[in-house]
C-alpha cells in the first residue's frame, strides 16, 4: 500500500474499537446518541476497509445502502428506522469487536493450544465426542476460530495416520465433530452472534428467557450429531489400535475451563450489578479479560508492553 491507502486499514481498526468504546457507555447510560455514534463510527471503519475487501463482501455493504436509499424514497416517516438500522450496525460491530480481541489473546497462548492437542490426540471411540465438547468450549471463546484452530490440529494429528484410508475417514469425522459442537454453541450462548442479533431485533426477548429452550435445542444438535456419526461411521476391517489420553481430562483442559468460568462468572456479576442486558456485559468484560490474559502470557518484555504491542496488532 502507498499513500493514503496505507492508512486506511489502522484508521478501520481504530473506528471499531471506537464503535466498542461508545457501544459500552451506551449500554451503561442507555444515552441513544451513543448507540448513533457507534453506528457512524461503524461506518467511517467500514469505508475504510473497504478497499482492501473482495466484491463478495462489497456486495453486502451495498445491499444495505440499495435498502437505505429504498427506505429515504418509499416512506415519509424514513428517519426513525434508519437511526435504528444504524444502531443496530454499531452494536454488531461492536460486538463483534470485543469477541475478537478474545480470539486473540487465545490465539497467542500455548496452553489453550495444548488444550486443543489433547482433545485431537484422544484414541478412537472418544475422539468424536472429545472433539464436540471441544468444537463447543472453543466456540464459546473462539467463535469461528475455532473451527481453524482446532481444524488445523486435528489435520496435524490425522497426519500422523500412516494408512490413507484411514487418514481420509478420520480427518472427515474429526471436521465434522468440531463444525457440530461449535454449531450447537450458536443456539444458546450469550457470546455467539447468533443470539445477540436474534436477542436483539425481537422486540421484548431476553437471554434468560429464551435460555432453557436454547440448551435443549443445542443438546438435539450436538446429540444427532453423535447418533449419526455412530450409525454411518466406516466399518474398517482391521480397526485402528485405541491409545491412551495423555493425562486425565480435568487437568489437561483446565485452562480452558478455568477461563470459560472467570468469563462467564465476570459476564454474570456486571449484568447483575449493573442491570445492563447480557450481551451489553460481555461487550465490557470481554476486552479486559483479553487483555489481562495477555499480560500474564509468557513474552519478552513487561505485562503492560505485551498488551501494546497486542494491541497495536489487533
Amino acid at each position: 500500500m502507498t499513500g493514503i491507502s496505507a492508512y486506511l486499514p489502522p484508521l478501520g481498526g481504530l473506528m471499531m474499537i471506537a464503535a466498542l468504546a461508545v457501544s459500552i457507555l451506551h449500554e451503561f447510560t442507555g444515552e441513544t446518541s451513543l448507540a448513533v455514534a457507534a453506528g457512524l463510527f461503524t461506518g467511517i471503519g467500514m469505508g475504510a476497509f473497504w478497499p482492501g475487501l473482495a466484491w463478495s463482501r462489497r456486495v453486502f455493504v451495498l445491499i444495505g445502502l440499495v435498502l437505505l436509499a429504498w427506505l429515504a424514497l418509499t416512506r415519509e416517516d424514513w428517519t426513525p428506522a434508519a437511526l435504528a438500522a444504524i444502531q443496530r450496525a454499531g452494536f454488531i460491530a461492536a460486538f463483534f469487536t470485543a469477541m475478537t480481541t478474545m480470539r486473540a489473546a487465545a490465539t497467542g497462548s500455548a496452553a489453550i493450544i495444548a488444550c486443543g492437542r489433547y482433545l485431537a490426540g484422544q484414541p478412537p471411540g472418544r475422539r468424536y465426542l472429545a472433539l464436540t465438547l471441544g468444537g463447543h468450549l472453543f466456540g464459546l471463546i473462539l467463535l469461528y476460530g475455532a473451527i481453524a484452530l482446532l481444524g488445523s490440529l486435528a489435520t496435524e494429528a490425522a497426519d500422523r495416520e500412516p494408512d490413507p484410508k484411514i487418514r481420509r475417514h478420520r480427518t472427515r469425522r474429526m471436521l465434522v465433530a468440531i463444525q457440530r459442537g461449535f454449531i450447537s454453541t450458536l443456539a444458546w450462548s450469550p457470546l455467539t452472534f447468533a443470539s445477540a442479533i436474534t436477542l436483539t431485533l425481537v422486540p421484548g426477548a431476553s437471554w434468560a428467557g429464551a435460555a432453557p429452550y436454547c440448551v435443549v435445542s443445542a443438546l438435539l444438535l450436538a446429540g444427532i450429531g453423535w447418533i449419526l456419526d455412530s450409525i454411518f461411521k466406516p466399518r474398517l476391517a482391521t480397526p485402528p489400535p485405541r491409545g491412551r489420553p495423555d493425562g486425565p481430562w480435568l487437568t489437561r483442559l483446565r485452562p480452558l475451563l478455568v477461563l470459560l468460568a472467570v468469563l462467564l462468572a465476570a459476564v454474570g456479576v456486571v449484568h447483575l450489578l449493573t442491570g445492563m442486558r447480557v450481551f451489553g456485559a460481555v461487550m465490557t468484560v470481554v476486552p479486559v479479560i483479553a487483555m489481562v490474559w495477555v499480560a500474564f502470557q509468557p513474552g519478552s518484555g513487561t505485562g503492560i508492553g505485551r498488551v501494546g504491542r497486542r494491541t497495536g496488532d489487533f
